[in-house]
């Protein structure tokens, strides 16, 4: 700004203030509402509250990631519920090449996954970030440019004239954009979602982040200008599916909701169990990679009652998703197996056990039989004994026996007599 705009700017400061001290609401409030302190540009004011806004924002997606990785919390994901969004600031503030921020100021996610691989490099190298925001997240994309650890992938909408212009090429290896016409359909969503999970698979990340705009929902402000621009610059690629194909080649059918992913919503924009479904699909890629790390951070959506049911349905696929994890984490499963061998083999579920302790269990030579003691042999039959014999034992068990006179010696041979007797 130039002189005359700061003048007239700490001009208008000072009047808010003395107006606001008048209605003694303090000042942060003239005639009940907050007052328009900054004009950053054209889509992006600032009061005396933005500042404590944004920090909050921000520090709830850093506080996510902490709950997440305190194994005392038992929290698998989280969904943060904040304002104002962050996906297009970048660097700087303003991405070079575009006109305005769009309402944002700091950007949580690229914060939240800096603080999380800071802090925890030991367990987070790997980061993806899927933005399913109507508009592309060039903020984001700016940030993480060329870090190959962190996979940036943006579906969005693109055309003439839709904000914020970019997005219809991938500038380099870890950025995957999907440009889709302005106003498209949820089967062109659902078919560019079969690319966007087959690059998160292959990143293996160690946590999941999701820039979560539901503004390109039926019925939101956004999806609705959108309808009205007939000069809509569709993407170049193969002529798409038909929606059942699609769903089929995705996976979306889950317990519940396979019925409803099936009902084309025959309009512009997602249906609330779009996103009930998409939540759900990410959860199950979470609980395969990253023992279901998940962190979703609202961006975009202006329609409050739609943005709440939006909000709700994500929550219910993340929450499918945990509900249809295994309890038990494979690590604990794998340290049983070791200290009792009897629990390796059929014992165990087949995806309970990690491919490299099979291919140890196949290399290790088999275990030879321990031996078993040998049997007992069958005692000797008693010895035949004549009946003076058996009275001679009788009467010695009783203490009758008399004293027997010395053996005879083996030189002369017994009288007969005491042979006989």
């Amino acid at each position: 700004n130039n002189n005359n705009n700061n003048n007239n700017n700490s001009n208008n400061a000072e009047n808010a203030d003395t107006s606001d001290n008048k209605t003694g609401r303090g000042s942060q409030f003239s005639g009940g509402r907050p007052s328009p302190l900054a004009k950053i540009d054209e889509d992006t004011l600032g009061t005396l509250t933005t500042l404590s806004a944004c920090l909050a924002a921000a520090g709830t997606a850093c506080e996510a990631v902490d709950l997440i990785m305190n194994p005392m919390s038992n929290v698998r994901n989280t969904f943060c519920i904040i304002r104002p969004p962050g996906h297009h600031s970048g660097f700087t503030g303003r991405v070079h090449g575009c006109e305005t921020q769009g309402f944002c100021f700091f950007n949580n996610v690229a914060l939240a996954v800096k603080y999380a691989m800071f802090k925890y490099q030991k367990a987070i190298r790997r980061v993806a970030i899927f933005d399913f925001d109507v508009h592309h997240g060039n903020g984001t994309e700016e940030i993480f440019e060329h870090d190959d650890d962190v996979l940036f992938i943006s579906t969005h909408s693109y055309g003439e004239g839709f904000y914020p212009y970019s997005g219809l090429e991938s500038p380099a290896k870890n950025i995957k954009n999907y440009p889709l016409r302005i106003g498209f359909h949820a089967e062109e969503f659902h078919h560019a979602c079969v690319d966007v999970f087959r690059h998160i698979e292959r990143h293996k990340p160690d946590i999941i982040f999701l820039s979560a705009g539901f503004d390109a929902r039926q019925g939101d402000g956004i999806m609705k200008q959108a309808q009205v621009n007939t000069r809509a610059v569709t993407r170049k690629s193969k002529q798409m599916e038909s929606m059942n194909k699609v769903l089929d080649s995705v996976g979306w059918e889950f317990p519940g909701f396979a019925d409803e992913c099936r009902v084309t919503n025959g309009g512009a924009g997602l249906s609330t169990t779009d996103y009930r479904c998409l939540s759900f699909k990410i959860g199950q890629l979470a609980n395969r990679l990253c023992s279901g790390r998940v962190v979703s951070l609202l961006e975009g959506g202006y329609g409050e009652e739609g943005l709440a049911q939006c909000a709700v349905a994500l929550l219910e696929g993340l929450g499918q998703a945990n509900f249809d994890a295994v309890v038990p984490s494979p690590l604990s499963w794998l340290t049983i197996a070791k200290k009792s061998p009897s629990l390796e083999g059929s014992s165990l579920p087949g995806s309970m056990l990690s491919s490299s302790s099979k291919r140890e269990a196949k290399a290790r030579p088999p275990r030879k039989p321990a031996l078993s003691a040998p049997p007992s042999l069958p005692s000797p039959p008693p010895s035949p004994l004549s009946n003076a014999e058996d009275m001679a034992m009788i009467k010695e068990s009783r203490g009758e026996a008399r004293l027997a006179p010395p053996p005879p010696s083996s030189s002369s041979s017994p009288p007969p007599a005491q042979r006989e007797g």
